[in-house]
């Protein structure tokens, strides 16, 4: 379950980034030279979801999971439906950068708390699921856009896997609380 986690957890966020540069030329209008700012701004939102990430973990590693796939979902569609206004499209990169990675520590210490004989060996197929993710991501992205639904499409289908993740967290929460764990 925890790695599942991760997966539907991050390839959202990479079915977006790895096309952000033609969402914010060609969709909300922002010329080539503002590229940096516009990867600086969803990169100054990951470094606040880190922090904000391991403090909510330390309070609860699943419900900190659920809160941030639904964040995730909800700032997803929301970047889907406003995307093409440029300073819209920035304020969500930074909620999407800070949701996302928000996950991050979360996941990670799910998956060690789930293998208390081998906590190493479960951190690594954190940084597994992720670079699974990015790989769907960007593959997931590119299909939709293929499709022909545009460059909204990636959000979108970002935020289907997000749902499945709320579901996948939901399930995972449920097992944990079975066996009388903390949540």
């Amino acid at each position: 379950m925890g790695v599942f986690l991760a997966v539907f957890g991050f390839l959202g966020m990479f079915a977006v980034y790895s096309f952000i540069a033609d969402i914010a030329v060609d969709l909300a209008g922002f010329s080539d030279s503002s590229l940096p700012f516009v990867t600086f701004i969803f990169g100054t939102g990951m470094v606040i979801g880190t922090f904000v990430g391991g403090w909510l973990t330390d309070k609860s590693v699943l419900y900190t999971v659920l809160g941030m796939a639904i964040a995730v979902s909800i700032s997803m569609t929301l970047f889907g439906l406003l995307a093409s206004v440029g300073w819209v499209m920035i304020l969500l990169l930074l909620f999407l950068g800070a949701a996302s990675v928000n996950l991050g520590p979360a996941m990670q210490t799910h998956l060690i708390d789930t293998a208390p004989r081998a906590p190493q060996l479960a951190a690594t197929f954190q940084h597994s699921a992720f670079n699974a993710s990015n790989g769907l991501g960007a593959l997931m992205g590119g299909l939709v856009i293929d499709m022909g639904l545009g460059l909204r499409a990636p959000a979108f289908a970002g935020a289907l896997f997000a749902v499945l993740g709320v579901v996948v967290t939901l399930y995972a929460i449920h097992l944990t609380k079975r066996e009388g764990l903390k949540v």
